[in-house]
């Protein structure tokens, strides 16, 4: 199947602009503190997923082929000759459990999609 992935972004500022408002008697380190990654860290880690998703320009659309492994089709078949029932836990509704369940030619009574909310 195919996974198709929106790509977007925002300026979250630089390290620098914490600094162009202080004088500079009052920065003793200031290639210390720019150039560290922990400063970068302290100001955007926290941020909640709607703040970091708030704003943002879109780029655009990346469509990846996401091939079904030829390994999957013999362990689910493996799995339902030992009569267990297979779940596939997929974040899309039914379309990615209809794939697979077609290639491996699964057992209906033995194959089931479950669709997860992700995020």
């Amino acid at each position: 199947g195919f996974r198709v992935l929106a790509l977007a972004w925002k300026r979250l500022g630089s390290i620098l602009d914490d600094f162009t408002s202080l004088p500079t008697s009052q920065i003793k380190k200031p290639l210390e503190v720019v150039t560290s990654s922990n400063a970068w860290l302290a100001r955007y880690q926290n941020l909640s997923r709607v703040e970091m998703e708030t704003d943002l320009e879109y780029l655009g659309l990346v469509v990846l082929d996401n091939p079904v492994k030829k390994a999957t089709a013999p362990t689910i078949h493996e799995l339902q000759a030992a009569n267990l029932r297979v779940i596939m836990a997929t974040e899309t509704e039914y379309g990615s459990g209809l794939t697979l369940f077609s290639f491996t030619r699964s057992r209906p009574d033995r194959f089931s999609c479950l669709p997860i909310a992700l995020g």
